[in-house]
């Protein structure tokens, strides 16, 4: 039968916008992703869900137009992602309220959807185009960091050189980590035909490409991403040449293959840990307290979303009962992350939430490589399962994307589970529902990225223009109060402004939905100025042992002591800080122990 015109035409369009959505949601996600350095920063990743937005409305105006019924067919795979994530968005409210919504939960929904949309189009593009995109996306943010390393770009990070476009190396490494076997199995399955130069030039670009993932990798310095992308590249180079199953079949004839893979990988973990032992030993100080912090609800979890907030308050009562100025006192810091995947998610979503994505995983993993795309896939999970042993992969909105399509690239397989078939009216009635909530959903969000706007106009100009900064403070309070942060810098700015009982009411609020060492601080100040002073010093407690490595805690402290009457405590934690050695040297500390000196030399006990 003839092919029409106008069907050829209807093909071509439909690829094209497939590819323009995938372009711009992986792109948007890296570019504007929630690991983005720097306060400027803070609500860009709405543009993501924006382009989410319109990739779904245009699926709805496709289905609309179609005058057939539609079916849907649902394998385990989908059905286990979808009771997944139904069962962390009803955990929120179910353990914490409904008032603990936020960004990750709204993210999981935008990629609830995008996993849908990934399955339903993989279909319109062929099986090179996402590898070559995700490619493309890979090198672009590996040369990123690369400018950044070289001192021809700068970084948002006071800390380090090169980050990408991410907060920190760790996100940078690990996203590189995670793309290389899809950049792998591209270059793998270029096929020559008649020495073509497009077919050369593809595989040396490709070539280079692999090169510049590596390259950052290794120089992000991050040792689980080295580790995974070692992981996710030697699978795909064992599936296409076999030679670890070679040597299994001969082990019989080679006794010292198990005691020499044992020693190689005893080695190896030593070498990494060893590597940066400081960094070794503050991680096993955070899964320690996360077993004790899982251990406050074992089988539903504290609630998800909720380890940032209640970590740093279960590190302060460890070093409550601890000593402060032990080794592991000084390693300790702030942290949102367990480092594992699988203990965060025991301690947000319990046991039941562990085997819900344990199981999930684990039909991913059995789900045989039938296509070049189905090897990277593969691989690619293989790498972020790795990286969840370290990491928090499933935090950082590009890698969420990434295991989100492999999931689809991998379910697509799947032909088990029930089939549902709906006439073409009930269809077009399920669909307007779905895009009126679709709506709804979409002005709610574009309200709250207003009001993260004016939020940051307001904290921008708060010293010069009081009055009308605290009247916008005020006005995108309703929207933004379920924001820990915005309640946080909304009582921080009110405690500078010595209004002190609408502060501590604030700040009070905040506590129950973020964490951080300032807030405490912020909080004992305005304690502290409204004259109550055991509240204040209990503040200011809570935050030193959060951080017992920071000098700032001991020096309010101090104030607070000397301003009460209390001359003994206050010469004698003044002592404690002038003998101790700073962490990390800086001209705060430097000021703050020639004031404790010029203290004491004032003053003796009482």
């Amino acid at each position: 039968m003839p092919i029409k015109k106008s069907d050829i035409i209807k093909v071509d369009y439909e690829k094209a916008l497939v590819s323009l959505f995938y372009g711009l949601t992986f792109f948007m996600a890296l570019v504007f992703s929630n690991h983005t350095a720097g306060w400027g920063h803070i609500e860009n990743f709405y543009y993501f869900y924006f382009v989410c937005f319109a990739w779904y409305f245009s699926h709805v105006v496709f289905l609309l137009l179609q005058k057939s019924g539609l079916s849907l067919r649902l394998n385990r795979i989908d059905g286990l992602f979808i009771l997944y994530s139904g069962y962390m968005l009803i955990n929120v409210p179910v353990i914490d309220g409904a008032a603990a919504y936020h960004e990750a939960h709204f993210t999981m929904l935008h990629l609830l959807v995008l996993y849908l949309l990934f399955k339903t189009s993989l279909q319109k593009s062929a099986d090179g185009f996402v590898p070559a995109l995700l490619t493309l996306t890979g090198v672009v943010a590996s040369g990123y960091g690369l400018w950044q390393w070289a001192g021809w770009a700068g970084s948002d990070s006071t800390y380090f050189t090169i980050t990408g476009f991410f907060s920190n190396p760790g996100p940078y490494g690990n996203y590189l980590a995670a793309i290389l076997p899809f950049a792998l199995v591209f270059l793998m399955n270029v096929t020559s035909k008649d020495n073509q130069l497009k077919d050369r030039v593809l595989k040396h670009g490709l070539s280079v490409s692999l090169l510049v993932l590596l390259a950052g990798c290794i120089l992000s310095g991050s040792r689980t991403a080295m580790l995974s992308g070692a992981a996710g590249s030697l699978y795909i180079l064992n599936e296409r040449f076999l030679p670890m199953r070679k040597a299994w079949k001969m082990r019989k004839h080679k006794k010292w293959l198990i005691p020499t893979t044992f020693f190689v990988t005893l080695l190896t973990a030593g070498l990494l840990f060893y590597w940066k032992v400081d960094s070794s030993y503050g991680r096993m100080l955070i899964w320690k307290i996360s077993v004790n912090l899982w251990w406050d609800n074992p089988f539903f979890g504290i609630g998800s979303g909720r380890f940032a907030v209640d970590y740093a308050n279960h590190q302060a009562l460890y070093f409550a009962a601890n000593d402060l100025s032990s080794y592991l006192g000084e390693l300790a810091g702030m942290t949102y992350f367990a480092f594992n995947e699988w203990l965060q998610m025991g301690v947000e979503l319990g046991i039941i939430g562990l085997l819900l994505f344990g199981t999930l995983i684990y039909n991913l993993v059995k789900t045989p490589t039938a296509t070049p795309i189905m090897l990277a896939a593969k691989a690619s999970i293989l790498a972020l399962l790795v990286q969840s042993l370290f990491f928090y992969p499933f935090s950082v909105l590009p890698i969420q994307l990434l295991f989100t399509f492999c999931m689809a690239v991998l379910s697509k397989v799947q032909s088990d589970g029930p089939t549902f078939f709906l006439v073409p009216r009930a269809k077009n009635a399920l669909v307007v529902m779905t895009f009126l909530w679709g709506v709804a959903f979409f002005a709610y969000q574009a309200s709250t990225m207003r009001a993260i706007q004016k939020w940051k106009k307001a904290a921008s100009i708060v010293l010069f223009q009081e009055k009308k900064a605290l009247s916008i403070y005020q006005g995108v309070y309703a929207t933004l109060r379920y924001k820990g942060e915005f309640l946080f810098n909304y009582g921080a700015e009110l405690s500078k402004l010595g209004d002190y009982k609408k502060s501590i009411a604030l700040l009070e609020e905040a506590k129950r939905k973020f964490s951080h060492i300032d807030l405490y601080l912020f909080l004992g100040n305005s304690y502290k100025g409204n004259k109550q002073f055991t509240m204040a010093e209990q503040s200011y407690m809570h935050a030193l042992r959060m951080v017992p490595s920071r000098f700032y805690p001991k020096y309010l402290l101090v104030q607070l002591y000397r301003d009460t009457g209390q001359s003994t405590k206050a010469v004698e934690l003044a002592k404690e800080i002038i003998i101790t050695e700073p962490k990390v040297p800086s001209s705060l500390v430097t000021e703050i122990k020639n004031e404790m000196k010029n203290f004491l030399s004032h003053e003796s006990p009482a």
